[in-house]
């Protein structure tokens, strides 16, 4: 949650990939990300929506989502887990190469967001540029 400024409530269901697979999309209420489902209570987040410095006209699932208003912590919902566990694996290198380190890290971190766009991550590809759905 951006600055904190949504209270929890303004998810009303979070869906994983095998729960999602015949659920019925709502765009005016839920987003769609790599499987995941995210159903949005919009009325609360319309409630909040002059904390966002928005309107509640212009509020949007993808508009939660994508500016970080109530979104994943990284680029999908296990990243804060899943790239500390890769960032450990490379610490490795700080130890006899800090050099080498600096450049694993910067690889690791261009060949991850690009991995995660093929996948189909949502906010893997809009920091690249491509969008997301």
């Amino acid at each position: 949650m951006k600055d904190s400024i949504l209270p929890h409530e303004v998810i009303n269901r979070l869906y994983c990939p095998e729960c999602s697979g015949t659920l019925p999309h709502d765009p005016v209420n839920m987003l769609r990300d790599n499987g995941w489902v995210i159903e949005y209570d919009m009325d609360v987040a319309r409630l909040m929506s002059s904390r966002m410095k928005r309107t509640g006209e212009d509020l949007s699932p993808g508009l939660l989502f994508d500016e970080g208003w109530c979104t994943w912590n990284g680029f999908e919902p296990q990243d804060i887990f899943n790239s500390a566990k890769e960032r450990q694996e490379l610490l490795s290198i700080a130890q006899t190469d800090p050099k080498g380190y600096v450049e694993a890290i910067k690889t690791w971190s261009i060949d991850r967001e690009e991995r995660l766009r093929r996948e189909g991550w949502r906010k893997a590809g809009h920091a690249a540029g491509v969008g997301g759905g």
